[in-house]
């Protein structure tokens, strides 16, 4: 149920109503009304005055502000932009937002910078790009928790949860294995020792869980080369976290380190 526009509100650029929060509508500029001046952009009677309140009132209805629609796909390229999404994803993520949008599903709390960082990961895992939510949360400056949260929100109202059920974590593995310079034999046993875990107990693939499964594999390996600390700043973790979920896996494998992989095969 949408409620009353008299008692909506500018609020942080947004026309939002001032009991519930429920985002009307949203502006890109700075305020176009005064009192008893209106400045309309590429019209005619600019610098008409109005001639009481009441004018001022019904034509802040009428006119809101002149770019109300772009803010939100502004925000959405932006984005897209910075994981370099195909045409297709984009184009999907402004459908994202103007269902969400029609669906009164926003509300002024949450920012147009949050709701398209949150979108934008439901699209990149809905396209299988290769980001964990650490990476994405990093790169946009958004909270890990607020991310997650809006998120999977997002993902139940467009019939979409099943997206983070799925998970196809060899692109993860890949894209940080190359970058340590490992072999493709090595990432086989990465994803080999997931996959197993997974059969055992569910787990997301966060960056702390793939950390933890690359220093087991790296210390079952007869030269380790890479310390804990350098795959720590690979996946932005800390080195603790590591050895405890290194700790949890050889638990739950009942095994020492150096078998880990004989427990897998």
């Amino acid at each position: 149920m949408k409620c009353c526009e008299r008692s909506a509100e500018c609020i942080d650029g947004e026309w939002a109503c001032s009991t519930c929060g429920l985002v009307l509508e949203t502006e890109m500029e700075t305020k176009l009304f005064d009192d008893d001046l209106l400045v309309r952009h590429k019209d005619k009677t600019l610098g008409s005055f109005i001639g009481d309140r009441r004018g001022v009132d019904n034509l802040r209805k009428t006119e809101r502000y002149s770019t109300v629609r772009t803010s939100g796909e502004f925000h959405c390229n932006m984005v897209a932009s910075e994981f370099n999404m195909t045409t297709n994803a984009r184009d999907t993520m402004k459908e994202y937002y103007h269902s969400l949008k029609n669906k009164a599903i926003f509300n002024a709390k949450i920012s147009l910078e949050v709701r398209a960082a949150a979108i934008g990961y439901v699209v990149l895992r809905e396209y299988a790009y290769a980001y964990t939510l650490r990476e994405v949360a990093v790169r946009l400056e958004i909270p890990r928790k607020v991310l997650s949260r809006h998120a999977r929100s997002f993902a139940r109202v467009l019939n979409k949860g099943y997206i983070f059920t799925q998970n196809n974590v060899y692109p993860l593995i890949e894209k940080f294995a190359l970058r340590l310079g490992k072999s493709r034999q090595f990432m086989n046993d990465c994803l080999s020792l997931y996959e197993h875990l997974n059969g055992i107990e569910m787990y997301q693939p966060t960056s702390v869980h793939l950390a933890a499964i690359f220093y087991a594999i790296e210390r079952c390996e007869p030269f380790p080369s890479f310390t804990q600390k350098v795959i720590g700043e690979l996946f932005s973790v800390q080195p603790l976290a590591i050895r405890t979920n290194v700790k949890k896996i050889k638990s739950i494998l009942n095994v020492k380190e150096m078998s880990i992989k004989d427990a897998i095969v």
